[in-house]
């Protein structure tokens, strides 16, 4: 690692570890830690990333969708293609004080257990929802971005198809009514657009 890169880790690591304690500590004892400031950081720049690592309004709209549902899903690999049906559970929980929303997803399709792992949070420097999904039937990772409101969101999103051997787009739109939600999923296909999944969420708890 060259001198510069080095160098640029200690503060970054620095800043980190600044943030993490200024974010337990109540503003008006705050002020008496500008000498503690890595170099050539200031104060202003100290308030700019304290307000981007606090978690505000997008991230309790997050939060209202914790707690334990099931699911009912309906799958569709092709567009003129009989749909396959399929029941589960998903776990809901806030992590990281509060920032990212993990869902664990557990199920069975085509007489396999299936699972996988949801994380969602907002990332409040760039405005914008971001979402990952991982499972045991793929090595691979869809990343998507979007924007929510209370009755719901649309994400855009990537992830590698084995078949086609490589990337392709996903959108998923959500409905959100009180302890219940319907997220549907739209590939394209020769025709253009069509619905490959719709899960039909109920709050148990």
């Amino acid at each position: 690692m060259k001198n510069t890169e080095l160098k640029t880790a200690v503060v970054s690591l620095a800043v980190m570890v600044i943030m993490a304690i200024g974010a337990s500590v109540p503003a008006q004892e705050a002020e008496g830690m500008e000498n503690d400031l890595p170099p050539g950081m200031t104060a202003e720049d100290m308030a700019t990333w304290q307000q981007a690592i606090t978690p505000g309004p997008e991230h309790a709209r997050l939060a209202a969708m914790a707690g334990s549902w099931t699911f009912q899903g309906t799958f569709w690999m092709a567009p003129d293609a009989p749909p396959m049906e399929s029941t589960g559970t998903a776990e809901r929980t806030m992590i990281l004080g509060g920032r990212v929303l993990v869902e664990k997803v557990k199920s069975e399709f085509q007489g396999e257990a299936f699972e996988g792992i949801a994380m969602t949070g907002f990332d409040n420097v760039s405005g914008t929802y971001w979402g990952t999904w991982a499972d045991n039937m793929s090595t691979g990772l869809m990343v998507s971005t979007g924007t929510c409101t209370d009755g719901g969101c649309e994400f855009t999103g990537t992830y590698n198809d084995p078949i086609i051997g490589g990337a392709k787009i996903v959108r998923v739109v959500m409905t959100a009514e009180p302890d219940r939600e319907v997220h549907q999923s739209f590939e394209q296909g020769p025709a253009g657009e069509f619905m490959a999944m719709q899960l039909v969420y109920t709050r148990t708890k």
